[in-house]
């Protein structure tokens, strides 16, 4: 899986730092547990809950450390914190 760093300023700030990549791809291969995902897995859930989730540190609800925006295309589920 590739990620991508990017350097971005914000209108009003200093540069900030922009990662984005997918945190799943669609079709073979399978991922770490054996799944292989198909296009339109994560849709009805982004209908419904929306597409920005919070980013935690190390998955802790009380390390908020910005969020994350979701978006499945034909690839798979990109995401960008």
């Amino acid at each position: 899986m590739k990620l991508e760093f990017k350097t971005i300023a914000l209108k009003g700030t200093t540069a900030g730092s922009l990662v984005s990549g997918y945190a799943s791809t669609f079709g073979p291969p399978a991922d770490w547990y054996g799944d292989i995902m198909e296009s339109g897995a994560f849709s009805k859930d982004l209908a419904a809950r929306g597409n920005v989730r919070p980013a935690l540190w190390s998955h802790d609800m009380a390390e908020l450390i910005g969020s994350v925006s979701l978006k499945e295309d034909a690839k798979g589920l990109r995401a960008e914190f």
